[in-house]
């Protein structure tokens, strides 16, 4: 468990990663589970938009085994630009994330 003085720095250190090994166009914070005192994360989920075309299973399996030990669980969504361009007109993530609500944490300039 990883308490809120270093989830930040933790996450930040895995998008640092994801940005080194798979060059997303973009990364978003999607959510955040805490526990009930909220000083805990517990698990945050992610939005990877990758270029390219590349096998779903294969590619959420390499990212999840490559991400850092942050001390918080790390679900990762991904999406070719495409999807992240009906994704954003739709303003939502299947199956429930808020896209106007999350949070951008890389974006490729």
């Amino acid at each position: 468990m990883v308490t809120t003085s270093s989830p930040e720095v933790a996450m930040q250190q895995m998008v640092d990663e994801l940005v080194e090994q798979f060059a997303p166009a973009k990364v978003y914070l999607l959510d955040v589970l805490m526990s009930g005192d909220q000083r805990v994360w517990h698990q945050a989920n992610f939005l990877v938009v990758l270029e390219g075309e590349w096998d779903y299973r294969e590619k959420v399996t390499e990212i999840m085994g490559a991400h850092s030990k942050t001390g918080f669980g790390a679900l990762f969504r991904l999406a070719t630009s495409e999807q992240f361009e009906r994704y954003r007109k739709r303003g939502s993530i299947p199956p429930h994330f808020n896209l106007n609500e999350s949070r951008m944490l890389y974006e490729r300039k």
